[in-house]
């Protein structure tokens, strides 16, 4: 008893009231009567500033008493009576009730860069292109455009060529993309542009290309007295035309779209083919139907829509960009296309005449309408025109007087 006379058993059965629990007692209590590894999980990421139990967001319980997630327990432990009229800040509080089954954190770390999801060619790096600093715009195309840029790690200058992935929904082109960049990394010549890199990102596709400082043999042709070279300098670029032509023929490659526009030079006299959008591996068995090049410089099997073989069609634009650098002019020439193509079909011009025996008789071999009696690369590159004495003098990276001119254009 005490001193009063009560028992003091009394006041072991009297109920006494709680005092309020602080925010941190209820998560403690919480976490003792939830797994913490199921998913009514409660977290705590940092201590909260209210002393009460108002660190609980009030429509944070409210759902979760509505997807069964907070227990009875929980709810003894958080009675309604105790919880805010107006709910607090969830941020401020730092108090997070998981409503679902991956827990909640109150500051996301950072994701890593994805892979784009529309990732089109398997040979492709994926990247931000982020080594690179790129420059001014040096051409466009059907599907491309093509920009300096250079490599922050050296300085080295390369083309870049890129391809705008929204332009490539449709397969034949995505094909013939992939084709290029196929073709690419399987040939290798001095005069044949180099591909050093594919990097893809989410939105477009990039070719890191050889750059080529001159201008186009289009250009040059055009700053020249009556737009063309004379026998000696043409036959320097020829023979390096042939002698690449010769090479991928033998990787059974074609190109199937030669022209002035494609064929760049540097240095020295030295010249480049580029553009392989259009080119294609072959085999001697299978013969194609396809629609393709640039009018002036189409075959007559092509122009005919006839399945024709990918080489010979090559020579005959090689025959084509021959007859131009010598005489100033096509050999094929019409207002519309129909009319040339008549043209072409029927295959009859004729040659200005300051142009040799030997440079006429050989574009008389290249320019025939019957593609098997065309010669091939090989043949042309013994020709005694194409192998005259002078053309020492115009293998490439060799100085000499008449690629003064060239140096001088660039």
């Amino acid at each position: 008893m005490d001193i009063s006379g009560r028992p003091i058993s009394d006041y072991r059965r009297q109920k006494t009231t709680p005092r309020p629990m602080t925010s941190e007692e209820i998560i403690r209590q919480a976490n003792k009567l939830l797994n913490l590894k199921a998913k009514n999980q409660v977290i705590l990421n940092q201590k909260p500033k209210e002393p009460t139990m108002t660190a609980l967001d009030y429509r944070t319980f409210l759902q979760a008493q509505k997807d069964s997630l907070i227990t009875r327990e929980t709810d003894s432990i958080l009675p309604r009576r105790s919880l805010p009229k107006k709910p607090s800040d969830i941020k401020q509080s730092g108090l997070l009730v998981n409503l679902r089954k991956t827990p909640i954190l109150m500051n996301k770390p950072s994701l890593p860069a994805r892979t784009p999801e529309n990732k089109m060619f398997e040979d492709s790096k994926i990247g931000v292109f982020e080594d690179y600093t790129v420059g001014k715009l040096i051409g466009t195309g059907a599907y491309a455009s093509v920009k300096t840029a250079v490599l922050k790690n050296d300085s080295t200058k390369y083309a870049l060529k890129t391809y705008e992935k929204y332009r490539l929904t449709d397969p034949s082109k995505k094909k013939n993309v992939s084709r290029e960049i196929e073709i690419l990394k399987k040939i290798s010549h001095p005069n044949i542009v180099k591909m050093f890199d594919v990097i893809e990102t989410q939105k477009q596709l990039h070719l890191v290309l050889e750059y080529i400082s001159g201008g186009s043999l289009g250009s040059y042709l055009k700053k020249q007295p009556n737009k063309r070279l004379s026998e000696e300098e043409c036959r320097g670029l020829f023979k390096q035309l042939v002698s690449a032509i010769e090479y991928i023929h033998s990787q059974k490659v074609t190109h199937r779209d030669l022209k002035l526009e494609n064929l760049l030079l540097q240095e020295f006299g030295a010249i480049k083919i580029i553009d392989f959008g259009f080119s294609t591996c072959f085999s001697h068995e299978k013969k194609v139907k396809i629609f393709c090049g640039t009018p002036t410089y189409m075959a007559p099997e092509i122009v005919t829509r006839k399945e024709y073989s990918g080489p010979p069609a090559d020579i005959w634009a090689l025959g084509v960009l021959l007859f131009v650098m010598l005489c100033g002019f096509f050999p094929f020439r019409a207002p519309t296309d129909r009319e040339l193509f008549k043209k072409i079909e029927k295959g009859l011009f004729s040659i200005p005449n300051h142009v040799s025996t030997g440079a006429r008789n050989l574009l008389y071999k290249i320019l025939v309408v019957n593609p098997s009696e065309r010669p091939t690369a090989s043949e042309i590159i013994k020709d005694p025109w194409v192998n005259d004495m002078n053309i020492l003098r115009g293998t490439v990276g060799e100085k000499n007087e008449y690629y003064s001119s060239i140096v001088s254009f660039m």
